[in-house]
């Protein structure tokens, strides 16, 4: 996975609302989460891959 297409699924993370992203190709882990009790578009998210 590219760093642009990390990038724009925080960004969507970040603005939809979701709490929480995973995708899995390959060997390639990433979950994107965000407090559920922050407002949209606020600074929450944390960023982990395998």
């Amino acid at each position: 996975m590219k760093l642009t297409e990390i990038q724009d699924l925080i960004k969507f993370v970040s603005r939809s609302g979701v709490t929480e992203v995973e995708i899995e190709q390959n060997n390639f882990k990433i979950t994107i989460k965000s407090d559920p009790f922050k407002k949209r578009g606020s600074k929450g998210q944390r960023l982990s891959h395998r």
